[in-house]
């Protein structure tokens, strides 16, 4: 059986527990950041880690499958 082989580039990885420490940070002014510097950390995070919205999943057999998000 072929494996799927991964490129690893330990230099070019993002480190996400290094985003969330400065962030962290400097949310309790230990580190001052640049409003783009926050963006961009924001943005890797929201493209790296899995949105935790609720959802709510309705099936019913006469009718098709219904996704919809819990407030």
């Amino acid at each position: 059986m072929a494996t799927c082989k991964q490129r690893r580039h330990p230099d070019r990885h993002v480190q996400i527990g290094q985003l969330i420490d400065r962030l962290t940070a400097h949310a309790l002014g230990q580190r001052n950041m640049d409003e783009s510097q926050v963006e961009s950390a924001l943005t890797l995070l929201n493209k790296l880690l899995p949105d935790l919205r609720a959802m709510h999943l309705t099936v019913d057999a006469d009718s098709p499958l219904a996704i919809t998000e819990s407030d």
